[in-house]
């Protein structure tokens, strides 16, 4: 079978080398050029991320317990609503989204290496924490959500007395 090797660099536009691919394929020249397979790669990375994030680096779909086609569909569809945010937050590089990115990596919960700034996994877990604090928030001010904790026998303080 014959194959063709095709090297293939991304940069972006300060000519910075964003990843760079050795692929072998055996489409014919005719059918597609060395741009066109390097683009369609591009393309099915971009859906392998999405099932990864889905399966196990995310929402981990597997772990779902929805019975009907219909349910199934619903949560498909919000976890992949909140996935476009995350890559569209991972895209934008402007002070106040760097902010907020910054916000739901705190508060994803999860530990990084120090040389690992931005991950998906981390923006998605912190966005599900930060739109669940928020939907509390919009039922119940803090000032009474300190004073439900204060009213709790608790082994430590949650809230500091000032």
């Amino acid at each position: 079978m014959p194959v063709r090797l095709v090297l293939t660099r991304l940069i972006d536009d300060q000519k910075q080398v964003l990843a760079q691919w050795y692929l072998l394929s055996n489409v014919p020249t005719e059918w597609a050029d060395a741009k066109m397979l390097a683009n369609c790669y591009y393309w099915r990375w971009k859906i392998e991320t999405y099932f990864k994030l889905l399966k196990s680096n995310g929402t981990q779909i597997e772990d779902w317990q929805q019975e009907t086609a219909e349910a199934i569909f619903r949560r498909i569809l919000v976890a992949s609503m909140a996935m476009v945010t995350v890559w569209h937050l991972m895209a934008t590089n402007e002070p106040k989204t760097n902010e907020f990115k910054k916000l739901l990596m705190s508060l994803s919960g999860r530990q990084t290496k120090d040389h690992v700034h931005l991950q998906r996994r981390r923006l998605l877990a912190g966005l599900w924490s930060y739109l669940s604090m928020m939907s509390i928030l919009e039922k119940i001010d803090i000032d009474s959500l300190k004073q439900m904790a204060k009213e709790i026998s608790l082994p430590i303080a949650l809230f500091n007395s000032g």
